[in-house]
């Protein structure tokens, strides 16, 4: 069977190590695009069968457009990062080579983080566009091997 190749948009090599080398031990290579300036284009024109994003995405999201210049405006902050992920997911579901492609926004921020009324981060990120929100907090390298299989249908080992 051929590798699968899913993107982590905005992955840290350092930090993620265990849950790409897990990935990559089940039959998937994950490409690392530290930045999603240097992503967006990939996304919106590349078909892949899962994106793999994190929250924070602000680093290259300036190269973009002005509506990130202009979200990023007031600072950093929670809810600008989360605006960004959301415009990256929105600018891909508008591509049509991922309109339908499963899109796991997963991060540290606890599912049941509020941000007034905006709700918590896992009802921001479907509200968006994910697919799913995975707490690396609480998802262990196994359980987010899970969650990719799920997604992509793909028959696990064992």
């Amino acid at each position: 069977m051929a590798r699968i190749i899913i993107p982590w948009v905005g992955a840290d090599p350092a930090y993620d190590i265990a849950y790409i080398a897990n990935l990559n031990l089940a039959g998937i290579d994950v490409e690392v695009i530290e930045d999603a300036g240097s992503a967006i284009y990939r996304l919106m024109t590349v078909p892949y069968r899962l994106i793999l994003t994190s929250l924070e995405l602000a680093p290259g999201m300036d190269r973009i457009d002005d509506d990130v210049d202009r979200i990023m405006a007031g600072g950093h902050n929670f809810y600008r990062y989360w605006r960004v992920c959301e415009h990256l997911i929105r600018l891909v579901r508008d591509s049509d080579a991922n309109i339908d492609t499963p899109i796991l926004v997963a991060d540290v921020y606890s599912l049941g983080i509020e941000h007034g009324k905006r709700g918590t981060v896992d009802q921001f990120c479907l509200r968006a566009g994910a697919s799913e929100y995975v707490d690396k907090t609480e998802v262990k390298p196994d359980g987010l091997l899970e969650i990719v299989q799920k997604h992509i249908q793909m028959p696990r080992k064992g």
